[in-house]
């Protein structure tokens, strides 16, 4: 690769990466937040439980009593949904409009201040998809409503204490089940935690890259580099792309194509240049001219206008 070249991918790649480092950041004061919570969490759920169960020689007893107190579980929810998941929800969601100004960033320079100015102001149908309403509200079945009440959380916990009442545990084992099942062990994150860094990661990366798409559109960009370093743990599909360059149409008719991406048979629709590598996917599209294309890839460029028009 010609030194012009790598010098244009390095001064483009800084402030994508710039991004990604930002996310990360904002991920782990998320992430600090919800070790909190799951403690709070687990006291709730037994202080709610322990004293409501039935016991026979010292072990739950499997009946219809027991059984129905699973549904205590939806109303410990709510609470913990009210009064502890919605405090971390405000620093969760300045997080992802961090990111979206960021996002702003990447296009300083192009010969269109207005358009740009425009486009940064313009929120709205981020908010519209991520479920945030004109006052501010998280919009009841949104993406925002599922993070802020884990209900994917609520379901495994129900199932923790549906295997210990079948099991007929001691108070014990059940307390020390339910603990490492919400807070963590030596040997694995607690659920709230491994549910938010999946969820939440993903979450500030796909409003990033909608948010992205946003500014292609209004730039009329379609040409773009995939930007991101390649680490032992990358995957195939993003080996192949890494530091490369790609149309609009290239990307959306070939990578749902692309042999090495994952989750083809997981039932989860999948947009190319949002979803990129899938599920915590670290690296980024950063749109570029035309022009630019020419300048890393001349070759690519003459291809892909052959075949693509």
């Amino acid at each position: 690769m010609p030194d012009t070249a790598a010098k244009i991918i390095a001064r483009l790649s800084k402030k994508a990466d710039s991004i990604t480092d930002a996310i990360e950041r904002r991920q782990m004061l998320v992430d600090r937040a919800v070790a909190k919570a799951e403690k709070d969490l687990f006291s709730l759920l037994i202080a709610d439980l322990s004293g409501r169960l039935v016991f026979r020689d010292g072990k739950i007893e499997n009946s219809p009593y027991n059984l129905a107190l699973l549904a205590r579980i939806d109303a410990v929810f709510e609470v913990f949904s009210r009064e502890v998941l919605r405090s971390v929800l405000p620093e969760f969601t300045q997080g992802l409009f961090a990111v979206l100004a960021m996002t702003g960033e990447l296009y300083t320079g192009m010969d269109a201040p207005e358009v740009l100015a425009a486009l940064s102001r313009d929120n709205a149908t981020i908010r519209a998809a991520i479920g945030i309403d004109d006052a501010g509200n998280i919009v009841r079945g949104s993406v925002l409503w599922e993070v802020s009440t884990a209900a994917q959380v609520r379901n495994d916990v129900k199932m923790v204490v549906l295997r210990s009442i079948r099991s007929g545990a001691t108070l014990r084992e059940f307390t020390d089940t339910l603990r490492g099942y919400v807070t963590g062990t030596p040997q694995a994150t607690g659920r709230l935690r491994t549910f938010y860094r999946t969820y939440a990661y993903d979450l500030f990366n796909q409003v990033q890259e909608a948010k992205n798409e946003q500014f292609r559109r209004g730039l009329n960009l379609q040409w773009f580099l995939y930007v991101g370093d390649v680490i032992l743990d990358s995957r195939e599909f993003c080996k192949k792309k890494a530091n490369r360059i790609f149309a609009v149409a290239e990307a959306d008719a070939e990578w749902p194509k692309d042999p090495d991406l994952i989750g083809k048979d997981s039932g989860v629709p999948y947009t190319p240049r949002i979803d990129r590598g899938r599920w915590n996917c670290r690296h980024r599209i950063r749109y570029i001219t035309e022009e630019m294309a020419e300048q890393i890839d001349p070759a690519k460029v003459a291809r892909i206008k052959k075949r693509y028009g």
